[in-house]
């Protein structure tokens, strides 16, 4: 089932807008035609005003195989309105997946799409990679707990070097690992446009934090990053490299580093990081092992910074309670 999300004026649709995407849709989507096949009238009706709406809820119905057809149907026609599509938990697999890909490629109504779970795999992930480098309109995308891969995060990131409207992109528990999580940064090295993202649990491990922070050197446009749980100080004092990126990076304002393994020589790199970074509001260092000695390099670092107004470090035995 369609569900239209309206909020006030936002999601009015104008009367002969819709009708003429309907006319649009009804033509290209002909009983007979596989992506159409076994549909009643009604059901015809309902896709093809899904995106004379601009904001639109998918239930699993949706998820089927002829319906799913005629909704990339509708994302096709080229007076769709449809500026948010939420089709979280639906679990149309890979295949469907590279159809809707397709459909995001030449879309130009598009702002946000929320994919969570989907089981798209590795191959839906590369063909919405490759559509994220065609797409220029949309801003948001959530494709967490999809197990992309490091092949669906490599080709993620290609389409961050020609893309120009992502700002926010949304990658939790996808599988990336060292080398999705090392093109991923590799990528952020040139992309100016994207201003969050959290590949939070992806054991991207110390190459995916080594290439993050040569990115954050150079990068002048994030703002928020989301790097929990992805064991980047796994016993390698070079994974400090990320923390040095920070005490030069003056447009990161939020930093989620939360389960890390920093250890001692972690908190002591993030300590001489914040005496000279001027742009971070919060910093979460939970569950890194600093200890005593870590945790106290960091507590006198923040005497010294004048940016930082929130600060975990909780769960690192570093004494006190702490």
């Amino acid at each position: 089932m369609v569900k239209n999300h309206q909020h006030g004026a936002i999601g009015a649709v104008k009367h002969g807008s819709g009708d003429h995407l309907r006319d649009q849709v009804a033509k290209r989507s002909r009983l007979g035609d596989a992506a159409t096949e076994g549909l009643e009238p009604a059901q015809h009706e309902r896709l093809a005003a899904v995106c004379a709406r601009e904001h639109v809820h998918l239930t699993s119905e949706f998820a089927e195989g002829s319906a799913f057809g005629a909704l990339i149907e509708a994302l096709s026609a080229p007076h769709c309105r449809a500026t948010t599509v939420d089709m979280q938990r639906l679990g149309i697999g890979p295949e469907r997946a590279k159809h809707l890909a397709a459909a995001i490629a030449s879309n130009t109504s598009l702002r946000r799409l929320e994919m969570e779970r989907n089981g798209i795999g590795v191959q839906g992930g590369m063909s919405l990679g490759d559509a994220i480098g065609r797409n220029q309109t949309l801003t948001r995308l959530n494709l967490s707990l999809n197990d992309i891969a490091p092949e669906g995060g490599a080709s993620l990131a290609r389409g961050l070097r020609s893309n120009t409207s992502l700002t926010q992109l949304t990658l939790v528990r996808c599988g990336l690992g060292p080398g999705g999580g090392r093109a991923l940064g590799e990528a952020l090295e040139t992309n100016r446009h994207l201003l969050s993202l959290d590949v939070e649990q992806n054991d991207l491990g110390v190459e995916g934090g080594v290439a993050f922070g040569r990115a954050l050197a150079v990068n002048t446009s994030l703002a928020t990053l989301g790097m929990r749980s992805n064991r980047i100080g796994y016993g390698l004092e070079r994974a400090t490299a990320f923390a040095k990126a920070l005490e030069v990076n003056s447009s990161l304002t939020s930093l989620n580093m939360a389960q890390n393994e920093l250890g001692a020589v972690g908190g002591a790199a993030f300590a001489a990081a914040l005496r000279r970074n001027t742009g971070l509001t919060s910093l979460d260092l939970r569950r890194n092992e600093l200890g005593p000695d870590g945790g106290a390099a960091i507590g006198a670092a923040v005497g010294a910074n004048a940016s930082l107004t929130r600060l975990d470090l909780s769960d690192n035995a570093i004494g006190g309670g702490g």
